[in-house]
């Protein structure tokens, strides 16, 4: 069976005429013929029923029309596809990352898929909101994720949502506090506030002030934080002190997604609304949407699963890449669309 005869008989179905699909491939109308009897006797069934100048399809035909629609979409999007990882090998990217994010298996685990299905050459980032949005504007950057609400509208460059993320606490498993659920603990906000904790936060010691303003803002609070360089490391203090708490979103690659078996993880709420960060990718306008949308689902399928196979709590966020985009809240950025993409 071969692809064109495929490609003739969907042409065929579609048009419902050998004159018309023949006219589609520039051959005659007898050679469509024959490709399409060569079809039928290699299925061993008959596919069109021939009535004088008219024909009618058969059950058969019908279900390999519907079922060869869906395959050879997919062999275009995956030819596609492998011209384009081709085309691509050679050109790099610079994406960055929060500095909270894995800075372990992330890089080398995304670098590869990066690689394998784009075809850049992804080279990484770290740091704060701040200082990616600001290689971003200079043009080091090409692309960079982080927390939505904190841009903008601009149409200086793309914007791609991912997902959600919920808000964790967690606590030494000792301390007993108000909560709902059994298996998927949730506690309401004031119940934390409310008592003389020490607050964590994953954070590098120098965007400690910056992280805080904007964690106060989404929360609703006026907390004070203190920094630890890592989810396993924040995990020591707290269970050295019980009246402290480690607060952090299990978002997009953020390492260890297991709890402790001596804490408990609770889902933050707020008056009974889970408290969620929404997560996106901003592009410069040179890189190609394909290449755009390929990136967003290799972080999506990174995001999604941690290194045990299971699903973090994310949401998917409808798909913004069309709407004017956000901008830093200090005023217009350059138009990013002259920057280039190579080093």
């Amino acid at each position: 069976m071969q692809i064109q005869q495929l490609r003739y008989f969907v042409t065929l179905v579609e048009k419902k005429s050998f004159t018309a699909a023949a006219h589609e491939f520039f051959i005659s109308q007898s050679a469509l013929s024959q490709q399409i009897k060569a079809l039928e006797k290699e299925l061993e069934v008959a596919l069109v029923q021939r009535q004088g100048r008219s024909f009618d399809i058969t059950p058969a035909g019908k279900l390999l029309f519907h079922k060869v629609q869906t395959i050879l979409s997919e062999l275009d999007s995956l030819t596609s596809q492998v011209q384009r990882v081709n085309r691509n090998l050679g050109t790099s990217l610079r994406l960055g990352l929060l500095s909270s994010m894995d800075k372990d298996a992330l890089p080398e685990k995304l670098k590869e898929l990066v690689c394998d299905y784009i075809g850049f050459e992804l080279h990484i980032i770290y740091g704060s909101h701040e200082e990616l949005y600001d290689l971003f504007s200079n043009g080091t950057l090409n692309a960079f994720i982080s927390d939505s609400t904190r841009l903008q509208d601009s149409e200086s460059f793309s914007k791609q949502a991912l997902f959600a993320t919920r808000l964790q606490v967690e606590l030494p498993r000792q301390v007993e506090l108000p909560h709902r659920g059994k298996h998927r603990l949730k506690l309401n906000l004031s119940e934390l506030t409310s008592r003389n904790y020490t607050f964590y936060i994953v954070c590098e010691s120098e965007h400690l002030l910056e992280e805080q303003a904007h964690l106060n803002e989404l929360l609703g609070t006026d907390c004070t934080f203190v920094d630890t360089a890592s989810i396993a490391e924040g995990r020591k203090l707290i269970l050295q002190n019980p009246n402290s708490a480690l607060i952090f979103d299990r978002s997009l690659m953020r390492g260890d997604l297991s709890t402790h078996s001596k804490l408990k993880c609770y889902t933050l709420q707020n008056h009974g609304k889970t408290i969620k960060r929404p997560m996106c990718c901003y592009a410069r306008k040179n890189i190609g949407i394909p290449e755009i949308n390929e990136l967003c689902a290799i972080i999506l399928s990174l995001g999604c699963k941690d290194h045990e196979g299971s699903l973090p709590h994310l949401e998917l966020l409808e798909q913004e890449s069309s709407n004017p985009l956000p901008n830093h809240n200090t005023g217009t950025g350059p138009n990013y669309a002259q920057g280039p993409l190579i080093y």
